[in-house]
């Protein structure tokens, strides 16, 4: 395989990857649903079982949010709804205004 330069393989990553400063200009996407649900639950079960890899965990809350009833999600659902109207209130304009992320 042939060694590219910087430039070279500078054309299969967008600018964002390859300059830091563009991190802090960067619009973050609100969280959804499950990503509200996992950061509510997994510091618990890490603590229940502190030696579980993140994997693990993530396995388990994904288990946990398949089996859940959905009126139990509707809270988790109202709570996503919330915070993407908050963040269409803080960043107007953006193409994160969509329900489907």
């Amino acid at each position: 395989m042939k060694s590219m330069s910087i430039l070279e393989l500078s054309q299969f990553f967008p600018s964002s990857h390859l300059n830091k400063d563009n991190e802090d200009r960067r619009i973050p996407r609100p969280p959804n649903a499950f990503m509200l649900f996992g950061q509510q639950h997994r510091r618990d079960i890490a603590r229940q079982f502190p030696d579980l890899t993140n994997k693990q965990i993530s396995k388990i809350l994904g288990n946990e949010w398949r089996n859940m009833r959905p009126d139990d999600k509707s809270f988790y659902h109202r709570l996503a709804d919330e915070a993407h109207a908050d963040h269409m209130k803080k960043y107007p304009g953006t193409s994160n205004d969509n329900q489907g992320f």
